[in-house]
């Protein structure tokens, strides 16, 4: 099996989530099998590939909580240090 088939299997696969990605792994492990990776080194594959989509989820955490502070950033607010009808924007800027 070469990368192109794999590609192809995975596309297939993509189709139904959860059998799909049983397939994937069974067929990964299979491949790294055959060309003689150890127990050691295949966790290793696992753990890094664990890594990416930590990193992945991270970014995407990241991304999700700057836009929602540039939304809180852009409502005005009600500001009552020193009176109830005074508001305040983005920019600071104060308004009775």
């Amino acid at each position: 099996m070469n990368y192109l088939d794999f590609e192809k299997i995975v596309k297939i696969a993509s189709k139904d989530t959860k059998k799909g990605s049983e397939i994937i792994a069974r067929i990964f492990y299979r491949i790294l099998r055959r060309n003689n990776f150890s127990h050691k080194q295949i966790i290793d594959i696992a753990t890094n590939i664990i890594s990416c989509l930590t990193k992945s989820l991270n970014n995407y955490e990241k991304k999700i909580n700057a836009e929602n502070t540039r939304n809180q950033k852009n409502t005005v607010k009600a500001y009552s240090k020193f009176s109830r009808h005074c508001i305040i924007n983005q920019d600071n800027e104060r308004y009775l």
